[in-house]
């Protein structure tokens, strides 16, 4: 639920490789055991949003649900992190970082890896994000949660998706590189921060999350694998001025051609993101754009037959909507407790000529205004007003497999929310 609520700046982003599991947990004398500590978020929003009520009920064969979305929601997210920190004798800290999911879901363990950080620099192993997410600078925003432009969609809380599928892809949703690696087991390395810069490097087997136990063998078959990221990040003040920048890129190799997988045409995928942010006297400005190729991608007559590929959920060429690319921009002012701003995103992903018989892009265009103001310690409230537009390819034909229909949605909305930190 983290990943599609959250919204980060472009300071916290290049901050977080230096403080996450650091600084905000408790560092015990040196050589003394690990001392846990206890923090986290509780995120809560209320939410009007007005928006078409045809929306395609199934892809795969004729529309069986065509309705009026509920117009008032409720979202939480809500987590609780163990965190601890020790420090050996000869100044190396280690620390750890469970992240649990207040929230009942289907991977109830968010993150969970250890980190070994010294002058050498810093590095993780586990459960968690890849260096180029990690170090992703975006477009700044005033709020935290359903109501972003840039960093995540819309359409993943509030906005219904017409194209008759559970979500949208990457390249429509957000400018973040990830491409289907939410936090599956990996090795990042961090060097020390000189003259402003950072870099940062993952290693990721395969593309599982939440591999069990020590044991397991990944089947190169079965899913993407040999996975790797770099990111790179600037921050530096320049008088009343300060810059933050940062690029990243993310490589998989294919699965291998065997009876789970009979389409030989999988191509490496691979994505690419910049991005940078300016502040001064209180505004702040920036943005970003991520491309992403061949992921998932197949053509026109394809199929992927035998079972799906575990960790990434192919199943037919109708999953295919992964080439494209998304950019935001956005704008902030920030005055004493209070930041108010305005963004907005495109994103688009190449269509598939299996559906709807033509090759129109599937679009999201959304926009925000709002701002957030912190009560005291801990605790902020934020409110907004937002509208998008998703389209899917087939918006203007009668597509036999999804039943007809207008294949797209208009929404606009408000919302507010309570912003819990402890």
């Amino acid at each position: 639920m983290k990943k599609q609520l959250l919204s980060t700046s472009a300071l916290v982003a290049a901050g977080m490789i230096a403080t996450t599991g650091s600084a905000s947990a408790q560092t015990a004398p040196a050589s003394s055991p690990i001392q846990i500590t206890v923090g986290g978020y509780m995120y809560n929003f209320f939410s009007y949003t007005d928006q078409d009520q045809r929306v395609n009920g199934g892809s795969g064969g004729t529309a069986t649900v065509t309705g009026a979305p509920v117009n008032f929601n409720v979202n939480t997210d809500n987590e609780i992190w163990f965190q601890g920190k020790t420090t050996l004798a000869n100044g190396i800290s280690v620390a750890l970082r469970v992240e649990l999911e207040a929230n009942t879901e289907s991977d109830q363990i968010d993150e969970s890896f250890a980190i070994v950080e010294g002058a050498f620099g810093r590095i993780e192993l586990g459960s968690t994000d890849n260096s180029a997410y990690k170090m992703s600078i975006h477009a700044p925003d005033s709020q935290i949660g359903i109501a972003v432009a840039g960093v995540q969609s819309y359409t993943s809380n509030v906005v219904a998706n017409p194209t008759g599928r559970s979500g949208l892809d990457t390249p429509l949703a957000t400018t973040l590189p990830r491409m289907g690696d939410n936090d599956s087991e990996k090795i990042s390395y961090y060097t020390p921060r000189f003259e402003g810069f950072q870099l940062g490097l993952s290693y990721i087997p395969e593309m599982t999350q939440d591999r069990h136990g020590i044991g397991g063998v990944s089947f190169r078959n079965n899913t993407y694998n040999n996975g790797w990221s770099a990111g790179l990040n600037f921050t530096r003040a320049f008088g009343p001025i300060d810059i933050a920048a940062a690029a990243g890129y993310v490589h998989w190799t294919k699965p291998a051609t065997t009876q789970a997988v009979n389409n030989a045409t999988l191509s490496d995928p691979h994505a690419y993101t910049i991005g940078a942010q300016v502040g001064y006297a209180g505004f702040r400005l920036g943005g970003s754009y991520l491309k992403q190729q061949d992921f998932n991608a197949v053509t026109a007559g394809q199929t992927l037959g035998g079972a799906p590929m575990t960790g990434v959920g192919i199943s037919a060429v109708s999953d295919s909507f992964n080439d494209g690319y998304s950019w935001d921009v956005g704008l902030t002012y920030t005055f004493g407790p209070a930041v108010v701003g305005i963004a907005y995103m495109d994103g688009r992903a190449r269509g598939s000529s299996a559906i709807g018989g033509t090759t129109n892009d599937n679009t999201v265009q959304a926009g925000n205004i709002g701002g957030r103001y912190q009560l005291g310690p801990g605790v902020q409230v934020e409110a907004s007003v937002f509208h998008a537009r998703v389209r899917s390819e087939n918006s203007t034909t009668v597509s036999a497999q999804s039943g007809g229909g207008t294949n797209n949605n208009n929404a606009t909305g408000v919302t507010t929310g309570l912003i819990l930190n402890f």
